[in-house]
């Protein structure tokens, strides 16, 4: 086997890994509320989550520079949202809303945040979807946002 050929075998393999380790994620089931309660109980001590007095959590990863956006702003983000399991939900770049088409927890945020910031936010059910749940996701189900805020205009 020569070195172009052990490459492509390389390369192969990494690319099937990928794709099992996704589709893993993917099967994972949308936790229940007990299992949401229990993630943001314990992280909520975790190094460098603050908590506010709502009972959002959230991390600051990047520290921007910009103004902070005032609620009735409209925000350009990127944002990945998932189940506090890992489950992928959504993932958008360049989401342009007002701040108050967003969730609770993310409305709550997005007015902390300046310009240019990066931070997890770890919500609660009554800041997610609700303690009535959405579609298909049930009640009581917490969230894992990574947001970006990347634009705010009035």
């Amino acid at each position: 086997m020569n070195l172009r050929q052990i490459f492509l075998l390389a390369s192969l393999m990494l690319i099937a890994a990928t794709n099992i380790n996704a589709q893993e994620k993917d099967a994972l089931p949308i936790p229940a509320a007990a299992e949401s309660t229990a993630f943001l109980a314990k992280n909520k001590s975790a190094k460098g989550v603050m908590v506010t007095s709502s009972g959002l959590q959230y991390k600051i990863i990047k520290k921007g520079m910009g103004v902070i956006p005032a609620a009735t702003d409209r925000v350009t983000l990127n944002y990945v949202v998932s189940f506090v399991n890992g489950k992928p939900y959504a993932k958008t770049d360049g989401w342009e809303h007002h701040i108050d088409k967003a969730l609770p927890g993310m409305q709550e945020a997005l007015v902390m945040m300046p310009v240019g910031s990066e931070w997890i936010l770890y919500l609660p059910a009554n800041l997610a979807f609700g303690e009535a749940g959405y579609e298909n996701i049930p009640a009581g189900t917490g969230m894992i946002c990574k947001l970006e805020l990347v634009n705010s205009s009035k």
